[in-house]
């Protein structure tokens, strides 16, 4: 694994995660230099920064289908 990370693919929106684990987390905002406001629900709602540098991007999983169904156009 690289030590290096793209930290482009993470902005307002994304889905993260720390690095070393813990719960997803949607982030809100980004501030200078390199900060990422992040929100998720345990319990209560928490928001916190973390470093850029911290955090990874959660993939997002696919779309749920039913066997059956096509999508509407």
């Amino acid at each position: 694994m690289s030590q290096t990370a793209d930290h482009s693919l993470i902005e307002v929106g994304s889905v993260v995660q720390i690095r070393s684990g813990g719960p997803v987390m949607t982030v809100i905002a980004i501030e200078p230099p390199a900060i990422a406001v992040c929100k998720w629900y345990d319990m209560i709602w928490n928001t916190e920064r973390f470093p850029v540098a911290a955090l990874r991007a959660v993939p997002e999983p696919a779309q749920a289908t039913r066997p059956g169904l096509s999508s509407v156009r």
